[in-house]
């Protein structure tokens, strides 16, 4: 293993260590990139940011105990089926955001982040409290192809950590967890 990689997994024990037992405070998106927030709110450049934050550009699914409550591709679909016609777009209110709220707004709790893990392709797996996970997993073979996720702290460049091609290429993961 090379000195490069070894650091990756240091700096990514570090941030798990640091993301454990803080809890998800916020969960937007731009476009179609879902983004988390966790920990403390702060402002940071006009607008509000947790303490740490992962950006998922690949595809993902959220899980409960009881399921499936939500995915990517969900994006791409209305609230109710009756509501698509061929100018529907998912601006207009999407499935997606309709059940990231609903999860949002259903806790009894806050959602706190209790395991973090990379899995095989580099998929990231985070484990919340009351049986809730995010699962993101590579879906495309292109070589070169941007980042499937990163994490990092708002405002601080030396916290970033990106599954990107390079690290993908080095094939297991199991030094990480």
């Amino acid at each position: 293993m090379d000195s490069e990689t070894t650091s990756k997994i240091r700096q990514f024990k570090e941030i798990r260590s640091a993301l454990l037992g803080l809890p998800l405070i916020r969960m937007y998106r731009a476009a179609d990139m879902r983004m988390l927030h966790f920990g403390k709110e702060r402002e940071y450049r006009g607008g509000y940011v947790g303490e740490w934050a992962l950006h998922i550009l690949s595809s993902w699914r959220l899980l409960g105990p009881k399921g499936m409550i939500t995915g990517y591709s969900d994006l791409y679909r209305p609230i109710h089926e009756e509501d698509w016609s061929l100018d529907w777009d998912y601006e207009s209110g999407n499935l997606q955001d309709n059940n990231v709220l609903q999860f949002l707004h259903s806790a009894q709790l806050q959602h706190v982040v209790e395991d973090l893990l990379i899995k095989d392709h580099g998929d990231l797996e985070m484990h919340f409290s009351g049986g809730y996970r995010i699962e993101t997993f590579l879906n495309h073979s292109l070589e070169g192809a941007e980042s499937s996720w990163l994490i990092f702290q708002p405002g601080d460049s030396e916290s970033f950590f990106e599954m990107d091609q390079e690290l993908y290429e080095q094939g297991s993961f199991t030094a990480f967890n």
